[in-house]
């Protein structure tokens, strides 16, 4: 019996089919449907929930652009890497700025975000040879309907954060930063 066959005996008469004892694909994909996803309606668990459809996933890379006001930072070749999984409206970037050279004194941005946000997000941040001009906690922020990292110091038992400015690198050798930072996006 060809495999035309074998399918077609699985349909029902809307072209549905039900398969209970699983499904196993030995090579190539399954392809959905855009507007469409993989359903978990079976398991209605939490109250106030909107969708239990995984409608969306893809990873890739980005390029992190990391800027001190309106200008771009210097960086040696090679040393911005950034990464990304959306799994479907949740974006997690990972970041990676190697060998910054201190140019300036305005407020230090990382732009290139894969999505814009869709709300605030933020992070703790890593920082290595930086002079820590800045007080308190190294964070990313992310505001809504941005696609613009802000990289703050968390200050104040947790209430105001302050800029991190270019002055913040150590001015006699190289800086790096390090971040992973998840949001929402539509």
């Amino acid at each position: 019996m060809s495999n035309a066959r074998n399918l077609a005996n699985l349909l029902n008469s809307s072209g549905t089919a039900t398969l209970n004892n699983g499904l196993t694909l030995t090579d190539g994909d399954i392809a959905v449907a855009s507007g469409h996803g993989v359903s978990f309606a079976s398991t209605s668990d939490a109250s106030g929930m909107a969708s239990e459809l995984l409608d969306d996933y893809e990873e890739g890379d980005w390029t992190p652009v990391l800027k001190e006001g309106t200008d771009t930072l210097t960086t040696a070749s090679g040393t911005t890497l950034g990464q990304y999984n959306k799994i479907g409206n949740v974006v997690t970037v990972f970041c990676t700025i190697f060998n910054i050279t201190k140019s300036g004194t305005a407020s230090l941005t990382v732009e290139g975000l894969p999505f814009q946000s869709s709300i605030f997000s933020s992070s703790v941040i890593y920082l290595a040879r930086f002079t820590s001009n800045g007080t308190g906690v190294p964070i990313a922020r992310l505001e809504a309907n941005s696609s613009v990292v802000q990289l703050r110091y968390l200050t104040s038992g947790n209430s105001n954060d302050t800029a991190m400015l270019a002055s913040d690198i150590a001015s006699s050798t190289t800086s790096d930063i390090r971040f992973t930072l998840s949001y929402r996006t539509s």
